[in-house]
């Protein structure tokens, strides 16, 4: 079914770009007559371009990353975020969440002071801290 699809489309923009490429043969040469009849030339250079199309369609693809790539399991840094609480914490409350995390006391100071740095987490007064709403 999916390569029918493709093949329709390739079809359709083939004709879409013959087309296009008579109907600027015809401005240029001034001939307006009624019909329009698309030249061998024409359909050849449309052809042309959707090889091109197809090749580079193809090269995009292939670079995209897989569904399993793309669903990666969060980092600790961002489990850490999402285990703080919404309401105000303390420097005690998130070295505990940090504790029972099994993150060191260390990388959760550095981990606040990039939460707040990057905006995720405000600091309005000493000790105390709060996420961004």
């Amino acid at each position: 079914m999916a390569k029918r699809i493709c093949t329709y489309g390739r079809t359709n923009i083939t004709f879409r770009l013959a087309m296009i490429l008579s109907t600027l043969r015809i401005m240029d040469t001034g001939n307006f007559t009624i019909s329009i009849t698309c030249t061998d030339t024409d359909f050849k250079i449309a052809m042309e371009i959707v090889k091109v199309l197809i090749q580079h369609a193809a090269q995009i693809y292939q670079r995209l990353p897989t569904e399993a790539a793309a669903i990666s399991k969060p980092s600790p840094r961002q489990k850490f975020y999402e285990q703080l609480p919404d309401e105000d914490f303390n420097f005690q409350q998130y070295i505990d969440i940090a504790q029972q995390s099994n993150i060191q006391k260390r990388s959760a100071i550095r981990y606040i002071a990039r939460f707040i740095q990057t905006g995720l987490l405000q600091h309005p007064t000493r000790d105390t801290y709060n996420k961004t709403k």
